[in-house]
């Protein structure tokens, strides 16, 4: 078996900490033992994974950014003190053409489209170096995104609660769209040039789903 490859890295913790959960909360991490690029099966991995990265990018409750790693078996209880640490287990399959699947699941599903930054990193774990999938999801400057909910299923907002992943309803709906724009300081230096929008600038719309009350605002450019 050949040796894994070291990748320089561009996440803001090691990854070996971050497994650990060492210098970042539980809430902010998801572990998957392995990606499948399996649309057709609703509730599964694929969307797993999906609906997790709207819900990161939507950051209802303003965490700054999130992680999802891949080729790490998910604990059952964090607290618990019989528990083992998370066990690096390592991408199965082709670690390129994965990237290429989750990227293109994002760009498929996700509107607006969010990419995410898919790292991939090395864990020494004993004897063996193994290789895993970190995808860093940072609050999204054109939230609040909608995700498909399955193959052929509508598009739903969704955001992060703990540690699970739900569909928003109609005041968390709301909340989301009022609170649309990254904190000043977040942003990137690059996007100081861009025009900013006021209230007078918006139209205010009504979601016309049946009995709902939620009101939207769409900004004109």
């Amino acid at each position: 078996m050949a040796a894994a490859q070291s990748y320089p890295s561009c996440i803001p913790i090691n990854i070996n900490d971050l497994v650990a959960l060492q210098g970042v909360e539980s809430q902010r991490v998801e572990f998957k033992k392995a990606w499948h690029n399996n649309p057709r099966i609703k509730g599964g991995t694929y969307w797993q994974v999906i609906h997790t990265i709207s819900a990161f990018a939507n950051d209802y409750y303003n965490v700054n950014g999130r992680y999802i790693i891949i080729g790490v078996e998910e604990k059952e209880n964090w607290d618990s003190p019989d528990n083992r640490d998370a066990v690096p287990y390592g991408i199965q399959g082709n670690l390129e053409t994965i990237q290429k699947e989750i990227a293109g699941a994002c760009r498929g599903n996700i509107k607006p489209p969010y990419v995410p930054i898919l790292q991939p990193e090395v864990i020494d774990v004993e004897a063996e170096r193994k290789e895993v999938l970190v995808i860093w999801v940072k609050p999204s400057e054109a939230r609040p995104h909608m995700c498909r909910e399955s193959d052929k299923g509508e598009m739903k907002y969704y955001f992060r609660q703990t540690a699970e992943t739900k569909v928003a309803q109609d005041q968390e709906i709301k909340r989301l769209c009022l609170e649309n724009s990254t904190p000043f300081d977040d942003r990137a230096a690059s996007d100081s040039g861009k025009k900013t929008c006021n209230k007078s600038e918006a139209t205010r719309l009504r979601d016309l789903r049946p009995g709902s009350n939620v009101e939207l605002f769409m900004y004109r450019t």
